[in-house]
This record gives C-alpha cells, structure tokens and sequence, in this order.
C-alpha cells in the first residue's frame, strides 16, 4: 500500500445529526492493547465553528476517525465521546475529545442470572456478550478460544458483566476485548487468525526494533489495521536492545526477526504536522 500522501476523516453524530471533518487540522493518540478496558483517543480538532462546538458538547457521542493514505482509509478508532473541552492556543481555537470504545457497556452492562449445573462455558460466555449488546456492541467473532467446558456446579451472578468475563478469562485460558465496539475472544496465548502483518524498512518501520524479555517494541508508519492480537512478523538485520539484562546474552544479528502478537498499539497523528506513526507492543508466538 502506497504510504504516502496521508489522509482522514473524522465524524462525529447524535441525535440524527452528524458532522463529518476532513480538512481541519486534527492532532490524535489512540491506544488499544489486551488488557480488558475501553480503548481510549484524544483528538484535537484545530477552529470548529462555534455551531459545531455547541453540537458536539450538547448532542453528539458517537465519533469514528479514519485515517490512511489517499482514498485507502480504515476505522482507526470507534467508540464514544467522553468529554470534550475547549481552548485558545494563540490564534487557533482547539477542541480535545476525549473517546472510549466500548464505553457504556464497559462502565453499565450487569449480569443478573442463575446459571444451573451443566451450563458450559461459552454460553455463559454468550449471556454476558448479550448484556454488552444492550449498549449496541456487536459480536466480532464466534466465542473464538472460549471453551466449550461444562460446569458440574450452577451458580448465581449478580456483578458487573466485565467483572464476571475477567473471572471466566482467568479460570479457562481466554482473553476478551472490545475493538470498535465490537466484542472479541482470543486463546489466551493466541493471536487472531489472520495472514501477519510484514514489517520492515519496505512497508514503512521507522528506525529498528528493540528487543524485549518476552517479544519486541517496533514503531512503523500509522496502519490502522494493526490491532491487538494481531500477527506481525518483523524483519531487522539490526534490532536494537532496550532491556539492561539482555546485553550481556549472545544473539545472532537476526534475534529481532520472527512472528509476534501485538499486545498494544499506539497510533499518533498530525494533519499538519510530522507524526503519522503506530508504535507497538509485541510478544513472541509460534509461526502465524
């Protein structure tokens, strides 16, 4: 994919009205890893109307920012609108959102419900996907690493529906997350099953990996479709080292190539500006 003459396009909606921004200046982090809470954005929008302002902070939760190159743009982040503040730099007027994916089913989806002896694990699994659906998270895979075990004891729930999913995650090898108000499960040790993503100095790494305990740390140019759980594999003739007890440990020149699972990314942006990069966070899996 050619990676050059960058582009996005922000909307943010409520209450049947929508406001679609593609020429202002935009300033974004957006962070996403495995660990089980909302991924959050910050996204400073340069000189809105004062009409756009008011719309945003009385009207709209929902924003969607795409961002890519050219007419090639992908969802860099879904989710909802946490606050929004508004200040006077110089002469421009800066309007910061603050966003989470999966907001309200994070902080308000309860499980209520007796759960008899021989109920398996995903469909209680299934249960607590159906309370997150209430705050309109759709299913982004089949209960995928979730297994199909049976209880021989019934029980009762009465908690929050991520307190519960957090428990079954720890009990039965799992991983669970929201992803543009999605909701995912992944093998613990897994990685989505899809083709790894190529990253070297042809597809756009910026500088060299450096070596981690348990993987490696590669920053590249912004691609909205790495995602944690994703598959990478990186390729470095010189990878650097950033843990102090690594130094003194033999390596070959090549230690920093091979197949790894991203646990975090960190996808920064500015329209007019330098940055357009995805920095990530990765641990070391068995070929993808």
């Amino acid at each position: 994919m050619p990676q050059f003459n960058r582009n996005y396009i922000l909307q943010i909606s409520g209450e049947g009205e929508q406001l679609v921004i593609k020429d202002l200046k935009i300033v974004f982090e957006v962070s996403k890893d495995i660990l089980g809470h909302p991924n959050i954005a910050k996204i400073e929008v340069y000189n809105l109307s004062e009409t756009s302002r008011n719309k945003i902070s009385e009207k709209f939760s929902k924003v969607i920012l795409r961002a890519g190159y050219g007419d090639k743009l992908n969802v860099l982040f879904e989710g909802q609108l946490r606050n929004i503040s508004n200040s006077r730099a110089n002469v421009d007027i800066i309007s910061t959102l603050f966003c989470g994916d999966g907001e309200k089913a994070f902080r308000q989806a309860f499980v209520s419900h007796v759960f008899p002896s021989g109920v398996g694990v995903r469909q209680i699994v299934e249960v607590v996907f159906n309370e997150f659906k209430k705050f309109g998270i759709s299913l982004g895979n089949k209960f995928v690493g979730v297994p199909n075990f049976s209880l021989s004891q019934g029980f009762s729930s009465s908690e929050m529906a991520k307190d519960l999913l957090d428990k079954l995650a720890e009990a039965y090898d799992f991983r669970w997350l929201i992803e543009g108000d999605a909701f995912y499960t992944y093998p613990k040790d897994g990685f989505e099953a899809i083709d790894a993503f190529i990253i070297n100095a042809n597809t756009g790494m910026i500088g060299v990996p450096s070596l981690t305990e348990i993987g490696v740390d590669v920053k590249t140019l912004l691609n909205p479709q790495l995602k944690p759980m994703s598959p990478i594999k990186v390729q470095s003739e010189f990878p650097g080292i950033s843990v102090q007890n690594l130094e003194n440990r033999d390596f070959n020149k090549s230690l920093g190539d091979g197949f790894y699972r991203i646990n975090k990314v960190v996808h920064r942006g500015d329209t007019r500006g330098q940055e357009w990069s995805t920095s990530i966070v990765s641990r070391r899996v068995a070929n993808a």
